[in-house]
């Protein structure tokens, strides 16, 4: 599971519209790269957790790049 409902409030103003793990860095969000660096270890199946307001942005990792399975839970 990858917890990804933190809002990054010290991170303001980058994080208005949208929580810290769904930041872009290098073109794709922080979550991203948690969820390829676990498919390195052969970890497929994946859980996100997200923040139970859906206007703070979507922290959804690209399921091509690295999982067979990601499910997404709102908290």
């Amino acid at each position: 599971m990858i917890l990804a409902a933190g809002y990054g409030e010290r991170l303001w103003p980058l994080t208005a519209d949208r929580t810290k793990p769904a930041l872009p860095v290098l073109g794709k969000p922080l979550v991203g790269y948690v969820a390829e660096y676990l498919a390195q270890f052969g970890i497929r199946d994946i859980v996100v957790n997200l923040p139970a307001d859906e206007s703070a942005g979507d922290a959804r990792p690209e399921k091509e790049s690295c999982a067979r399975t990601i499910q997404c839970r709102r908290d």
